[in-house]
């Protein structure tokens, strides 16, 4: 889990007591998280897959409102899929791909059982 460094004044707030998964990837794999940051270290292109979000609210054991963001480290052009419905409700064949570029990112949010898009940095979604 990733937190809130002590010397930071977010430390004693309620932004100090979020704990959010990390997963740091040098390989090809399935991510394990449903919330929180996947920092991507593959020096070529790697091919990741994001489990399916469970529906409903987190009360009820759904995945409704967890965030998932993905980072890439390297200048490759790494490509996400997520099972069945893909993001934005693409279908299967929806993925994620980032351009071959140190920085880049995006940020996808559980609701009803599908991924869903935010903030995407040189990132197509097809």
């Amino acid at each position: 889990m990733a937190k809130i460094a002590t010397n930071s004044p977010d430390y004693n707030t309620n932004i100090g007591k979020l704990d959010r998964a990390l997963e740091v990837w040098s390989n090809d794999g399935a991510v394990v998280t449903k919330d929180g940051d996947v920092i991507i270290t593959k020096a070529t292109a790697a091919a990741l897959s994001l489990p399916a979000p469970t529906p409903g609210a987190a009360s009820a054991g759904g995945d409704d409102g967890k965030i998932v963001r993905f980072i890439s480290t390297t200048a490759a052009a790494h490509v996400i899929t997520s099972p069945t419905r893909g993001f934005n409700k693409k279908g299967s064949s929806g993925t994620a791909t980032m351009t071959a570029a140190i920085g880049n990112s995006f940020t996808v949010e559980a609701y009803n059982g599908d991924w869903y898009t935010g903030a995407l940095i040189n990132t197509t979604i097809a």
